[in-house]
C-alpha cells in the first residue's frame, strides 16, 4: 500500500492520523472495513488507484460524495479487502 503515497492526491493508510475519520462512512450503522482512503487529485491517480487494486487483488469502490460524515472531495475512494463493497 505505500505505492499509493505516490498519488498526488491525499492518502490515508491504517495507522495514520484522520484514517479513521476518512473510512467512516455516511451510515455510522455500517462498519467499512477499508485498507487505504484516497481522494484523488486528478485523472491519473484515480488509473494509478485502480492499477494497484487489481495487481494487489482488492477492489476500489468509488465513492463519489465520500465515506465520511464530513463534507468530502468529489472523488473519494476505499480499497477493500474481499472486492467491491456497497
Amino acid at each position: 500500500m505505500n505505492a499509493l503515497r505516490a498519488l498526488r492526491g491525499q492518502v490515508w493508510l491504517p495507522g495514520d492520523d484522520g484514517f479513521d475519520t476518512a473510512r467512516t462512512p455516511w451510515n455510522l450503522a455500517v462498519d467499512q472495513p477499508v485498507l487505504a482512503v484516497v481522494e484523488a487529485a486528478d485523472a491519473d491517480d484515480v488509473a494509478a488507484l485502480v492499477r494497484h487494486a487489481r495487481s494487489a487483488g482488492v477492489g476500489s469502490p468509488p465513492n463519489p460524495t465520500g465515506t465520511a460524515r464530513q463534507a468530502a472531495p468529489a472523488a473519494r475512494s476505499c480499497c477493500a479487502p474481499g472486492g467491491w463493497t456497497p
